[in-house]
């Protein structure tokens, strides 16, 4: 089915937990097509806008907060290995 308009943004399955997506050309082509992923990642190339999972101002507002947050590469990458069982190289 084709749509009448241009899509502009899409759920996609990713968070430090299910990093498939970064490696199986799902955010390579939402930055082609311009499209903006909503995911559980605050920060990407391709212009991810994050999911809260949740509808309560209190949690929102909590939320907005990881925006201050600043990971050292190191950090990042210590979560990423965390993530996929394995050191990298």
């Amino acid at each position: 089915m084709r749509l009448d308009f241009q899509l502009v943004t899409n759920e996609v399955r990713f968070s430090v937990l299910y990093l498939d997506t970064w490696f199986d050309g799902t955010l390579d082509q939402c930055q082609q097509k311009r499209i903006s992923p909503l995911a559980w990642v605050l920060a990407h190339p391709s212009r991810i806008i994050p999911i809260l999972g949740t509808g309560v101002l209190d949690e929102m507002r909590s939320s907005a907060q990881a925006e201050k947050l600043t990971l050292a590469r190191q950090q990042w990458f210590t979560i990423w290995e965390a993530s996929r069982g394995e050191r990298l190289p």
